[in-house]
């Protein structure tokens, strides 16, 4: 009895630590998401809508189609707005809400597959 009490004791108390961290995972994983997407990705995202090269063009707008989050009122799919040298010299590491959402196992897999695609 005394046992089932200590394991029912313990279970609560990691139960409680354990609402925290997965928070503050959840949150972690959809800042390493959005930073892939917008400030490592972002680059070569507008090198190849400048130049305007059809296939790498097509595969990197849908990986931004798919995974980026943006803030109220930036349109981070503007081909037009990606050309200009605004755009080019703009620090894009909050352009995303920070958020306690992260990518669901779909998005992960599409993302890794598309990523995987553009280096093979």
């Amino acid at each position: 009895v005394e046992t089932l009490g200590l394991l029912k004791g313990l279970h609560s108390a990691l139960h409680a630590v354990e609402g925290d961290a997965e928070i503050l995972l959840r949150r972690a994983m959809h800042e390493q998401t959005q930073h892939f997407i917008h400030t490592v990705m972002g680059p070569v995202t507008r090198k190849a809508v400048k130049y305007d090269k059809r296939i790498l063009k097509v595969q990197l707008m849908h990986l931004r189609n798919l995974c980026a989050d943006w803030m109220d009122g930036v349109a981070i799919m503007d081909e037009e707005r990606m050309k200009s040298k605004e755009f080019k010299y703009e620090s894009h590491e909050r352009d995303y809400p920070a958020r306690s959402v992260p990518p669901s196992p779909t998005q992960l897999w599409l993302m890794r597959c598309t990523v995987r695609a553009l280096y093979d």
